[in-house]
């Protein structure tokens, strides 16, 4: 299966995620882990499966990935499949009500990949995933990398299992 990871960051928390990910299906698959600037045609020409992580900054994804998204070419692929990720901090844990509120009414950067995805017709495998860091700039919380390996190793036993692929 050829996977493409493609993930933007701005403190690196999100391009950890994304190499832990990534690491995961290495280990079975043909893995292009690319930044968000080096998403090409070229590299989605053969993908199966496309997982996209993001920041979450201001309840959204950051401006280089909402464009990269809403411009991805999938030339009409048939057996592409999507996962999105983002991370956050943990709002549900916070005091500050005004966040707690913002993030009922707008949401995270997941929500807004996974629905520009969907508009593109690419069906998912699984829900998005959120993976928390500690402040704003990070790091990220312990045990959040192993997280990360779980959800990875989720997609791939539905892709799988579900005969998604060979």
């Amino acid at each position: 299966m050829s996977v493409v990871i493609v993930y933007d960051s701005v403190f690196g928390n999100t391009e950890k995620i994304a190499e832990f990910i990534a690491e995961v299906f290495r280990q079975k698959h043909e893995v292009h882990l690319l930044h968000v600037s080096e998403l090409n045609a070229d590299v989605m020409k053969n993908a199966e499966l496309f997982i996209a992580g993001s920041p979450t900054r201001a309840f959204a994804p950051t401006k280089n990935m909402v464009k990269a998204l809403k411009n991805l070419k999938t030339n009409d692929q048939k057996h592409l499949y999507g996962a999105v990720f983002d991370t956050r901090m943990d709002i549900q844990n916070s005091n500050i009500k005004i966040l707690k509120f913002l993030e009922k009414r707008k949401g995270y950067a997941a929500d807004t990949m996974e629905k520009i995805l969907k508009e593109k017709g690419i069906p998912f495998i699984c829900g998005h995933e959120g993976f928390f860091v500690t402040e704003s700039e990070g790091p990220l919380m312990e045990g959040e990398t192993q997280r990360a390996k779980t959800w990875a190793g989720k997609i791939e036993a539905e892709m799988c299992k579900n005969e998604f692929i060979e």
